[in-house]
């Protein structure tokens, strides 16, 4: 218990230098289009980590993509092929991943390894849609200048009486990815990047950011615009430890809010 106490108090230090307010009226993006399911407390996040040589992972890779294009929930989704961005691979790191397919929901709240079916995901994205969170607002723009470069504005306004701590995670994602799994299908809100910042938020404040991402100086000079997906997820700083599969333990940071927004 003092460890996790430790990593929240050094949470604290970090992000207090990046206070932000403000009053300034704000609308809430979460989802483009509004999903039937009206009893969800905030718009479901999932990490899908997978490499192009798992023969179970073309089926996770099909029911993450079916259940997105169904627009039945408010959910977003990345795929964090291991195997061929480092990014992705660290982010794999981050939840102590052994095996794939494995599915990591909310930040960990949920996690499921293997091929499970696309009823289980649905299953745990319905409980994580009735998760008590914090009320929080996510606004976007991304705006595309070519040659891979994209300019990222995200609003976080915090809805809630009292302060809040935790992390912004923007992940750069290709909606058809220039990777294929192992049936020779291509993925989909495949990862290239990830940028993070840190969030302290007033009562009933809002912080923005800008972010000039350089796709040509990551290696993806080539990317089309309009196959660029920007998502966003809004963590709170107080750690969790949850258990994976066969038992692998790694700390969670639970997702409070996501959204999307296409690159213009």
């Amino acid at each position: 218990m003092k460890k996790y106490l430790l990593t929240g108090l050094i949470a604290l230090v970090l992000l207090i230098p990046t206070i932000g307010a403000s009053t300034t009226p704000f609308t809430n993006n979460m989802f483009p289009t509004p999903a039937p399911t009206s009893d969800f407390t905030h718009t479901v996040f999932a990490e899908y980590a997978s490499t192009t040589s798992c023969g179970n992972c073309p089926a996770a890779s099909a029911a993450l993509y079916s259940i997105f294009q169904s627009a039945d929930y408010p959910f977003y989704y990345v795929s964090l092929v291991a195997d061929k961005n480092d990014v992705a691979k660290n982010r794999c790191g981050h939840y102590y991943a052994k095996y794939v397919p494995s599915v990591y929901f909310d930040g960990g709240a949920k996690n499921v390894t293997g091929a499970v079916g696309e009823s289980n995901y649905r299953s745990l994205i319905q409980q994580c849609g009735q998760r008590t969170v914090h009320s929080l607002g996510i606004q976007m723009t991304a705006t595309g200048g070519g040659n891979g470069q994209i300019t990222i504005t995200i609003k976080v306004k915090n809805n809630g009486s009292f302060f809040y701590i935790g992390g912004l995670i923007t992940y750069v994602t290709e909606i058809v990815s220039r990777w294929q799994d192992a049936k020779g299908n291509p993925y989909h809100y495949a990862c290239l990047d990830m940028v993070k910042k840190p969030l302290f938020l007033f009562p009933k404040g809002s912080r923005t950011f800008t972010v000039n991402w350089d796709g040509a100086g990551k290696g993806f000079g080539d990317i089309n615009d309009g196959n660029i997906k920007i998502i966003s997820s809004v963590s709170h700083w107080k750690p969790h430890p949850e258990v994976g599969y066969e038992d692998s333990k790694f700390i969670a940071f639970y997702v409070d809010q996501t959204a999307g927004v296409a690159v213009s």
